[in-house]
This record gives C-alpha cells, sequence and structure tokens, in this order.
C-alpha cells in the first residue's frame, strides 16, 4: 500500500502548486481530511478516486456528507433512541441515501474483483484482495457483505483520523521551529536531492517517527476511549477498585498524556522522548505500559495502526521534502471534539435505569466527582464550554478539581474518568479485556454508517473472527505494499500545494492532512484510485465526508445513542 499513499500524496501536493496563486492560504483541515480519504479509500477499494468521477463524487462528497449527518445525530443523540432514528428529518432522508449509494458503490467494486474487472493499484494486495482470501479456523470465508463492513469501517476510521494528526503535526511543526529543522535534516539526508521516497527509505526517518509519537501524545486524535463493563470484577493493584456491572469506564488520553508525574515538562513537545536506541534500535521504555494509549489497548485496539503510522511517516516526509509551511497569524488554534479532535477553526443513551445506581457505587467507595443530574449529566455544561472553545480546558479543570479519577455525567450514562495506568491495565490487557464491550454511544455512532459486524462494533465471538481474519493485513511484510500508495498520494499533494503560481502559501494544515490521509487510506483499503476515478472520490471525499459530518453532529448531542431519538428523520 505504499505506492498508493505516495502516489495520493504526491498528486495532492501537486494540485496545491498548480493553482494559479503559489502564495495563497489552505485550510490544511480539508486538504488532509481529503487526501487521507483518498489514499485509505483507494487502498481498501483499488480504485483510483482521482480519476473515477463517479468514485470520487461518492467518496469525496457522499462519504463526508454522510458523515456529517451521522456526527451531528450522534451528539444529539438521536440514532441512539429508535424512535428518533427512524424520524425523516435530521439528515435522516440524506443520510439514507447516502448509505445507498456508498453500499451500492461499494458492491460494485466487490462484484468487479471477484470477477477479475478490477485489480490492486499497489504493488501487492490491497486490503479488498487480503479480505476476499481471509479464511477463519474452519475454511470460512467472508461474504459480500462482511467484505463492505469491514471496508468500510477501515475507511471511517482510518481516514479523518490520520488527517487530524497530520493538521496536528504540522501545526507543532510551524510553532517549533527546531522541530521543524530537526525533521527537514533527516529528511535531507534520506531523501537527498528530492528522490522518491520508497519503502527502504521509511527505516531510516527516525526523527520523523519520533515526532509522530510525540504528536500523538499531546493531540492524540481520538482522546476518549470509553469501555462498557458486562460483569463486575476489581480493577488495579495499587489503586484497587469494584467495577459493577454496566459501569463505564472512559479514558482520556489528552489528560492521561499530559500528566506531570509521569511525563517529564509534560507539556513541552519533545520529541527526543522517543528516540530509538542508535546501537540497539529499540524505543524508550514508557513510565507505564498504559500511559500512552494513542490507539487504545489490548484486544479491542486499533487493528489500523501500522497502517496509520506508516501514512503519517510517508505524507510527514513528502511534505517536508517538497513544501514549507508558516502558521497565518492571528488564528485561534483550540482543540474540538467530535469524532476526533481537529482544531475548531481549522490549522479549525438510551438506559436510564444504571446511570444513578453505578453513580453510587462509585461514591461509596470515595471516587469524587460531578454531581449526578438525571438524564443530562454534565452535557449542558460541555456544550457551553464547547462553545467557548474551552472543552479541553474544562476537562483539564475538572482533573484538577477531582483527580485523575472522577464520575462525570454524558446525557444519561454515568461514567468513571480513568487517567491512571494501574486502572487501565486491568480494562485493556488481554486477560480482563472480557469484562467489557464497546460503549453504547460508541456503537451508536458507527452502526449507522458502517453496520454492526465490523471490528469497530463486533463482540464476542464476531469480533474475535474478523479479527484473526483481518490481521495479517496489518503485518508489516503486507504493509510494505501499500508504502507506493502512501508515498504516491502525499507526493501529488505536495506538487499540487507547490505547482501554485506562489510558492511560498498558507495552508490550513486540517483540511489538507485530512484530504490526503483519507485519500491514502481509502486507496489503500479499496484499491481505488480516487483522484482518476472521479465516481470513487465522490463517494469518499464528499458522501463518507457528509455521513462523517452528520455523524458527528449527531454523535455530539447524543442522538445517535437514544433509539427513540436516532430513529426519526431529523439531525
Amino acid at each position: 500500500m505504499v505506492s498508493i499513499i505516495t502516489d495520493r500524496t504526491a498528486k495532492a501536493i501537486e494540485s496545491i502548486i498548480s493553482n494559479e496563486q503559489k502564495s495563497k492560504s489552505a485550510d490544511l483541515q480539508v486538504l488532509f481530511n481529503a487526501l487521507t480519504l483518498s489514499i485509505i479509500a483507494s487502498s481498501a477499494f483499488g480504485t483510483d478516486f482521482e480519476t473515477n468521477t463517479h468514485a470520487k463524487d461518492v467518496i469525496s462528497r457522499t462519504f463526508a456528507q454522510l458523515l456529517d449527518i451521522t456526527e451531528y445525530r450522534s451528539m444529539y443523540m438521536i440514532n441512539q433512541i429508535p424512535f428518533l432514528s427512524r424520524l425523516p428529518f435530521w439528515g435522516k432522508k440524506i443520510l439514507d441515501e447516502g448509505n445507498r449509494k456508498v453500499a451500492e458503490f461499494v458492491d460494485q467494486i466487490i462484484t468487479d474483483r471477484r470477477q477479475g474487472q478490477s485489480s490492486s493499484l499497489s504493488n501487492g494486495p490491497d486490503l479488498l484482495d487480503l479480505l476476499l482470501s481471509a479464511v477463519d479456523d474452519e475454511g470460512k470465508s467472508f461474504n459480500d457483505q462482511e467484505i463492505k463492513e469491514q471496508s468500510l469501517a477501515f475507511v471511517f476510521a482510518g481516514s479523518e483520523t490520520t488527517g487530524n494528526l497530520m493538521v496536528w503535526m504540522l501545526y507543532v511543526l510551524m510553532t517549533n521551529e527546531n522541530v521543524l529543522q530537526a525533521c527537514r535534516e533527516e529528511v535531507d539526508r534520506v531523501l537527498p536531492n528530492g528522490i522518491e521516497l520508497t519503502n527502504e527509505h521509511l527505516q531510516d526517518l527516525l526523527v520523523c517517527e519520533a515526532v509522530i509519537n510525540e504528536t500523538l501524545r499531546l493531540y492524540p486524535p481520538v482522546p476518549f476511549f470509553p469501555r462498557h463493563c458486562i460483569r463486575e470484577h476489581m480493577i488495579g493493584t495499587e489503586h484497587q477498585m469494584r467495577m459493577p456491572k454496566d459501569a463505564i469506564i472512559f479514558v482520556n488520553s489528552y489528560v492521561l498524556h499530559r500528566r506531570s508525574d509521569m511525563w517529564p515538562r509534560a507539556l513541552e513537545f519533545d520529541y527526543t522522548r522517543w528516540m530509538r536506541d542508535p546501537k540497539t534500535g529499540l524505543k524508550p521504555k514508557l513510565p507505564h505500559p498504559y500511559a500512552y494509549l494513542p490507539f487504545a489497548a489490548g484486544p479491542r485496539n486499533c487493528i489500523g495502526q501500522n497502517f496509520a503510522l506508516l501514512e503519517a511517516k510517508i505524507m510527514l516526509a513528502m511534505f517536508i521534502q517538497r513544501c514549507n509551511f508558516d502558521l497565518v497569524p492571528g488564528q485561534k488554534i483550540v482543540p474540538e471534539i467530535k469524532i476526533t479532535m481537529r482544531p475548531k477553526y481549522g490549522l479549525w443513551t438510551n438506559i436510564l435505569y444504571p446511570a444513578k445506581k453505578i453513580y453510587d457505587v462509585f461514591r461509596a467507595q470515595g471516587i469524587c466527582g460531578e454531581p449526578f443530574i438525571p438524564l443530562f449529566g454534565q452535557l449542558s455544561e460541555l456544550r457551553k464550554q464547547r462553545n467557548n472553545d474551552a472543552s479541553m480546558i474544562y476537562h483539564e479543570e475538572l482533573v484538577k478539581k477531582h483527580g485523575n479519577v472522577y464520575l462525570f455525567g454524558l446525557g444519561p450514562l454515568t461514567h468513571l474518568v480513568a487517567n491512571e495506568p494501574d486502572l487501565l491495565a486491568d480494562v485493556f490487557s488481554r486477560n480482563k479485556a472480557s469484562n467489557y464491550t464497546k460503549t453504547v454511544e460508541f456503537s451508536g455512532v458507527f452502526v449507522p454508517l458502517i453496520g454492526s459486524h465490523n471490528l469497530l462494533v463486533a463482540e464476542g465471538s464476531e469480533h474475535e473472527r474478523a479479527r484473526r481474519m483481518i490481521n495479517p493485513a496489518f503485518y508489516h511484510v503486507n504493509l510494505k505494499s501499500m508504502v507506493s500508495i502512501i508515498t504516491d498520494r502525499t507526493a501529488k499533494a505536495i506538487e499540487s500545494i507547490i505547482s501554485n503560481e506562489q510558492k511560498s502559501k498558507s495552508a490550513d494544515l486540517q483540511v489538507l492532512f485530512n484530504a490526503l490521509t483519507l485519500s491514502i487510506i481509502a486507496s489503500s483499503a479499496f484499491g481505488t484510485d480516487f483522484e482518476t476515478n472521479t465516481h470513487a472520490k465522490d463517494v469518499i471525499s464528499r458522501t463518507f465526508a457528509q455521513l462523517l459530518d452528520i455523524t458527528e453532529y449527531r454523535s455530539m448531542y447524543m442522538i445517535n445513542q437514544i433509539p427513540f431519538l436516532s430513529r426519526l428523520p431529523f439531525w
């Protein structure tokens, strides 16, 4: 998949620099969301979304629209209330039509691949090839519905997340000249005279790797990891706690990663803390095995993390190699949480019964927290802080007020916010992970978008089966074939930037990297060139993005979490 990433990135860069003005402002949020969507969709479906107009329309417009509506409905808990989720409001018609278009598009891609009418865009098998050939322990393969859902899960989970990582990383580089200089010196040494990046160069980009890890520490794209306890048990060693059945444990990695008792100079961006030992090549030891969780942990961790890290490294190196960036002065850069954490302005439950009981169980154990408010919890305060661009400051103030473990109400559910690695070890570790499932809020966000049988939401034996079958797709030996995709997409993105009339330009990294990572991960997931396949690009860049926006909105207002609301035709 490396070839897909490099191709999509190169085209994105080329597109940027081929504009009439060589000096112009651009929203990196838009740019990288589009690019990462194109990459992952092409990797998943084997379709060139840049040359296939229909593919580009479905991916770039329809999918983006679906994401917007899903986000909106999730924010207002529409999808979580069955009655509301069925009503023809809140983007329901757009959601249904968009889902139909995406489903038809992916069904056709699968049919074409089975009939030999399409092939991978990379130098080796893409995700679709691997899913078609995967078999479980009984020799059974995925059916077409399962393949469709797993592919869409890959695209959904891997586009905006990597795009936002790139946005925050470029923000850090533009505000830390010494870090940018260290990256540039390494890239110039590993890729002298502007040579094309290949898979062989990746192992030498150690500063870039460290910068990615430090960005993930300070700006984790997915900072919240909730888990639903399905059986009572004890967690912790130094800080023992009884977890009652149906309790929700909530991890804020944004806070966890900034704990000064675990990270020296916790708020300082110091990439050197991640540099490998020059003699052994080993990574530095973490302050605690569960102190750093950018991809969660245990059997439900992010299966695509190796792809995300590969994609980010390629894009970073290619952009540093081919572009210069200057931060437009006077911007308001504040983190905003929707489905992922991004700059707000660019470079921007259904179960009411257990809530109070669970709250009282924790209070009886001496756990402090915000007061219990039936139905709404701290949702109103959280919205107010979001509107004041202070949502993360609010969470940090709660830690100062209550400590690293406290109670917080999000809608009708009581959450135990736990930023204590000793407790997290018994939540995420493989031998304890069976005590938890994904939460209603989490499932409410993803099920309307990509179904209920994919890795993101499946539980029990269904999840274990899918995980075993899909795991080989993310072995390093298979990821090597994706390097070309990452480098290609990154190179194209850089070429797009530097082809403008003015050689120096302002750009919103949020837009830039979301677009680039979407292009890379979509190309890697689907084996489709979203830059040349107009229909594929429309589905990924627009339809999928729309789905994400709607899903994010509905999630923010907990619409998807309340079945009654989620079925209403609103939001």
